[in-house]
């Protein structure tokens, strides 16, 4: 199988790419490791550009699939919260 929702969503893609996951999807699907293509959506949590005074943390999250369990999952947050960046991560 490819990328599996209970498994793989709300993982960094640095996690990802450390396990082999990324290089695996490549070899076995042609999988961008990148996502190019629209393989699978992300969301930036924090980036020292843009985000000067905090990062988003994501508190709770729900995976949701529906009963065919296909490989499409909605990783829900369900709480998130800003986090004050410190001088030292400025």
């Amino acid at each position: 199988p490819g990328l599996m929702p209970y498994r793989h969503l709300g993982k960094s893609l640095r996690d990802l790419r450390d396990k082999g996951v990324l290089d695996h999807l490549k070899d076995k699907w042609g999988m961008h490791p990148a996502g190019e293509g629209g393989e699978y959506e992300t969301m930036v949590l924090d980036c020292p550009k843009l985000f000067k005074r905090g990062r988003l943390v994501m508190d709770e999250t729900e995976i949701i699939c529906d009963a065919n369990d296909d490989g499409v999952g909605i990783l829900k947050i369900v709480n998130w919260r800003v986090e004050k960046k410190s001088d030292i991560d400025e």
